[in-house]
């Protein structure tokens, strides 16, 4: 007893064990498998990123060349464009309107207000109006052309308006020019004044309200200054740079290709300022006579010629005007300089060194007009704008956002202010930052087919741990049954033979009369034919299972079949005390069937000792067997009895090998747990099938047998 208690402790114990081994086994392929799958998706999404990076770089660089293209165009005029009229040999009278007085320049600046010009005096000029004594309508400009232009002239005074400037020395500038060169962020400034080169004449209006805004043109110690914005620092913005900063370790941010220019001189041949009266003219001269200790002034280099001394003069005008006095002057200009006006306003501009007087030239633009046409309207068209946002900073303050256009955004991964791109604009422009940025990140055909993948594994790992576990569990409890058969099958063949041995001893003693004799005797047979019928059980199930086991089909009516086995099955009936009752069907007993009647005869002993097995007492001791048609192609043959009846919960499980409802240490019936799996699989050979019901009371099993035509075997 004690180990069939240790035997029945170890099944439950033992699928616990198979669920560990499994759970472990489970751990073991699917953390290496996640983490492996967690790499994959991180290597696609840097893939996406990187490549929606590159992208932002490209995109950058196109904006930054076409900037640079733009600002090499403005560097490229010469010193006379930014006057009304330049000198033209090929035009009549020897005059033209210069470039910016035409109004007309396709290659313009974005955002582009107006052109000016201030001397070394704080004089304002403005190429998009003719000088004092010139008329207009000769060069084609009506008076509402003409109101037009004024009105943009002085839009342009009025946004550089402010206090007349002294501007700062040559030596200044240039030290604070290279200074600025070599740190964007450095503000040390050498200041070495030239207080010769102060004026005041015909300056801009002291009353501006644009402050100082010229000062920081003429004076590099006020250049920096730093435009405001609606959007904030940029210092502020909370930006995720770690996939940036891996992307940019595989493939660093190219340098600047073009570093700013050095500066540059010109000759052009320009209209000399008006001859003083002819006193002053005599006085002037010989003024500069007794200065030089010569009769005459000798022309030095980048001072003033002649239209005499640079060539002949110039044909008047068809219309009668005088022939302009043109002079060759040598110019140094320095490279162009971008700034913030106000918070509206950029101004490009560029000093311009004659005769040692200093000149700024440039334009102004229009902060909105210029960061739409150059930068944001270009972003909009581009594949970026599709998942990115755009950031355009000056100085760390932010002037635009350009978000990311709406769209359908399912099937992207979010991420929360990670940073794509970042880069400054080449030189006049480094002031001006773009920085891209993504909330979210598609992740492509790539991401697709990972996801897939992995959940494609998920789901093989997962079943294939349930079909082993299943699989294992059934072994085990194939395991158990075999272990309570071998048990079952000793236990019933240990008791009939105990019992043979015993009243054959005693029979051999002669201990018994006659009238014992015969009772004994009867015992005997009854128990050999018991052990007989369960040693055929267990050879014919084996058989079947390695499927040697081949019946003999013959067709024949099933009332005579059954009249031949009623014998067979009244002998364990009479000796259990039970009675059999039959109630065949006319119509079924002249059915013809294809059965092998050995195999037929032990399915129905099968059921009968099943039925007085497991009726209790106290029930009818009394099983009935029953014919009838089963439709048209069919016969059914069932064996009721009286007792408990099968619960619901089993049947679907009776007919399993070895299998016995109920628990093996409670179990009141005996059994080997073969016979009902025994019966399913013979009457399956005969091509039928064995069904259960509950006939309250007891249980009726049902033998369903195909019908066969005559002549069939």
């Amino acid at each position: 007893m004690k180990g069939l208690l240790a035997m029945r402790a170890a099944g439950p114990r033992a699928e616990r064990r198979l669920r560990r081994a499994l759970g472990l086994f489970f751990l073991a392929l699917a953390l290496p498998a996640a983490l492996l799958a967690w790499r994959a998706y991180g290597q696609v999404q840097w893939q996406v990123f990187h490549q929606y990076r590159t992208l932002a770089e490209e995109f950058a660089a196109r904006i930054d060349a076409a900037l640079a293209r733009a600002v090499a165009r403005e560097d490229a005029r010469g010193f006379d464009d930014y006057g009304f009229l330049v000198v033209d040999a090929a035009a009549r009278g020897g005059l033209a309107l210069s470039p910016l007085a035409r109004l007309s320049d396709e290659a313009r600046l974005p955002g582009l207000v107006g052109y000016f010009q201030v001397d070394s005096a704080g004089r304002y000029t403005s190429p998009h109006v003719p000088p004092p004594g010139t008329q207009a309508r000769d060069w084609g400009i009506d008076a509402t052309e003409l109101a037009r232009r004024q009105a943009l002239a002085e839009r342009v005074r009025d946004l550089l308006g402010g206090p007349a400037a002294q501007p700062a020395g040559r030596a200044e500038v240039t030290a604070t020019a290279r200074a600025s060169t070599a740190s964007a962020s450095d503000e040390i400034t050498v200041i070495a004044r030239d207080d010769t080169l102060a004026g005041t004449h015909d300056a801009l209006p002291a009353g501006s309200t644009r402050g100082n805004a010229f000062e920081r043109l003429v004076d590099p110690r006020q250049a920096r200054q730093a435009a405001s914005g609606s959007y904030g620092k940029l210092a502020d913005l909370e930006l995720d740079s770690r996939l940036e900063r891996k992307s940019r370790a595989v493939t660093p941010q190219a340098a600047v290709a073009s570093a700013p220019r050095g500066s540059r001189k010109e000759q052009v041949a320009m209209l000399a300022p008006p001859p003083p009266p002819a006193a002053e003219e005599a006085a002037f001269a010989d003024a500069e006579a007794d200065r030089a200790g010569v009769a005459g002034p000798a022309p030095a280099a980048g001072a003033a010629m002649s239209s005499d001394a640079a060539g002949p003069a110039l044909e008047g005008s068809s219309a009668g005007l005088p022939a302009p006095r043109v002079s060759l002057f040598e110019s140094e200009l320095d490279p162009p300089g971008f700034q913030v006006l106000d918070d509206a306003h950029f101004v490009l501009f560029r000093n311009v060194w004659r005769d040692g007087e200093r000149y700024v030239q440039g334009a102004v633009v229009a902060r909105t007009p210029f960061l739409a046409e150059a930068i944001t309207e270009p972003f909009r068209a581009s594949l970026l704008a599709a998942m990115s946002d755009l950031l355009v900073a000056w100085q760390g303050e932010v002037l635009a956002l350009e978000r990311a256009a709406p769209g359908n955004r399912r099937g992207y991964e979010q991420l929360d202010g990670e940073l794509l791109y970042r880069t400054r604009l080449s030189a006049p422009l480094s002031g001006l930052e773009l920085v891209f940025s993504v909330g979210e990140l598609p992740l492509g055909a790539s991401g697709v087919w990972l996801a897939w993948i992995t959940l494609a594994f998920v789901l093989v790992l997962c079943g294939g741990c349930l079909a082993i576990y299943h699989f294992a569990r059934g072994h085990l409890r194939l395991l158990r049954q075999q272990q309570d058969f071998v048990a079952a099958v000793s236990h019933e063949l240990k008791t009939p033979l105990t019992s043979i041995r015993m009243y054959s001893e005693l029979l051999e003693a002669g201990w018994a009369d006659e009238a014992k004799k015969a009772g004994w005797y009867r015992y005997i047979r009854v128990e050999a034919e018991r052990l007989s019928r369960l040693i055929a059980n267990v050879l014919t199930l084996a058989r079947m299972t390695r499927g040697q086991d081949t019946l003999e089909l013959r067709t024949q009516p099933l009332g005579a079949l059954l009249e031949r086995l009623g014998a067979t099955l009244a002998a364990p009936l009479s000796a259990a005390d039970f009675t059999l009752t039959r109630q065949v069907d006319p119509a079924a007993a002249a059915a013809l069937v294809a059965v092998d009647e050995d195999a037929l005869t032990q399915v129905l002993l099968n059921l009968v000792e099943n039925a007085i097995k497991f009726t209790p007492a106290d029930a009818p001791r009394r099983v009935e067997l029953a014919a009838r048609p089963a439709g048209a192609d069919a016969v059914a043959v069932s064996v009721r009895d009286h007792g408990r009846g099968v619960p619901r919960a089993a049947r679907r499980r009776i007919f399993d090998l070895f299998y016995r409802h109920g628990d093996e240490l409670t179990r009141e019936t005996t059994g080997t747990g073969i016979g009902l799996a025994l019966v399913r699989e013979l009457v399956g050979a005969m091509h039928g099938r064995v069904e259960v019901a509950d006939a309250a009371p007891g249980a009726v099993f049902t033998i369903v047998l195909p019908r066969a035509r005559a002549g069939d075997d």
